[in-house]
């Protein structure tokens, strides 16, 4: 079966994720749906990745995503806070536009559209609002934690259920580099929170040990790390961009903590078993740090670094459990219906 993979990984002009968090979940959903012996491959509106990660078919646009979804057995909506309301300054864009588009192409291609592991915002403008029932509408919502799945529902979904982020499937386990040699703190902000970094928050993370600036969106007037960051960090306290997340990743593990607003820098974190600090009021890091029990904080001023803890075994377990069946159900459902 011939799966493609929509998600909100793009790649930039030097050849790497615009957001390294976008493509680990990528490249762990498309590593798991191969490890079931089906054929799959993400779509990427940028340019053509350099090296590494899962296979990407580069498109330019409405057609391209169109011939892309009549060539493919299943379209897979896949991973990330897909269901959010990201361009507020335009009236018709963003994610809104392109799951609602991708919804339709499905519709028209008479393929089969599922969401998988995907995170939902609170989203209040109409016009977002009707793209999002659009794309929702008669497909099969597998979302990544509980608020995701109240607030799917009230869009009018009939099918959503409980699964857990894609980050979290078996087959990362084998492409995440194993934690090693843990000293000092590492740091990943949204770049939203730039501005919280002080050179009294620094040097509380630098009496912690070696210090590392993880920036996991590069490569745009949105990176995390801008000049304000630049300012107050050493060069060598920077990972070099561009970066793959593989970078970011074994960074954090060799860490012997992270505090982060970056909801897929703390699901590494997780996964290798490193204290965290959540950062930020953001409804996904909430969101984290309640599943996960461990600790979030409003702002870096006055942070208690010492509260830093791993997340719960126990939640995890759950979460990885949740999104192996969430998987299985979309592709064997799938298979049934026809005959493979």
């Amino acid at each position: 079966m011939k799966v493609l993979v929509v998600s909100a990984d793009r790649t930039n002009g030097e050849g790497a994720a615009w957001n390294l968090g976008d493509a680990f979940l990528t490249d762990a959903l498309l590593g798991e749906i191969a490890a079931r012996g089906h054929e799959a491959h993400a779509i990427d509106f940028g340019g053509a990745r350099a090296a590494g990660g899962g296979d990407r078919s580069p498109a330019q646009g409405l057609k391209d995503l169109h011939r892309h979804v009549r060539s493919s057995d299943l379209v897979i909506v896949g991973g990330g806070t897909m269901l959010q309301d990201d361009a507020t300054d335009r009236l018709l864009a963003g994610l809104p536009r392109l799951c609602a588009v991708t919804r339709a192409s499905a519709w028209l291609a008479r393929r089969p559209l599922a969401y998988f592991g995907v995170g939902c915002d609170p989203v209040d403008r109409l016009s977002a609002r009707a793209l999002l029932r659009i794309a929702v509408s008669r497909s099969s919502v597998w979302v990544r934690e509980t608020n995701s799945l109240e607030r799917v529902r009230a869009l009018g979904s009939q099918n959503a259920q409980l699964a857990a982020d894609a980050c979290l499937l078996p087959n990362v386990d084998q492409l995440l580099p194993a934690p090693s040699d843990r000293s000092g703190a590492a740091i990943a902000l949204n770049f939203r929170d730039e501005v919280e970094l002080t050179p009294i928050a620094l040097n509380a993370l630098r009496k912690m040990g070696p210090l590392v600036v993880i920036g996991m969106s590069q490569g745009s007037a949105l990176a995390d790390v801008g000049p304000h960051t630049r300012s107050l960090v050493a060069p060598s306290e920077l990972i070099p961009e561009p970066a793959s997340w593989r970078t970011a990743a074994s960074a954090i593990g060799k860490s012997s903590m992270l505090v982060a607003s970056r909801m897929h820098a703390l699901y590494m974190a997780a996964l290798m078993g490193t204290p965290v600090i959540a950062l930020g009021r953001s409804a996904k890091v909430r969101s984290f740090a309640e599943e996960f029990r461990v600790p979030r904080a409003d702002s870096l001023a006055g942070l208690d670094l010492g509260l830093a803890r791993p997340a719960d075994p126990d939640r995890l377990l759950a979460a990885r459990k949740r999104a192996v069946n969430g998987l299985d159900s979309i592709l064997s459902e799938i298979s049934r219906e026809d005959g493979r």
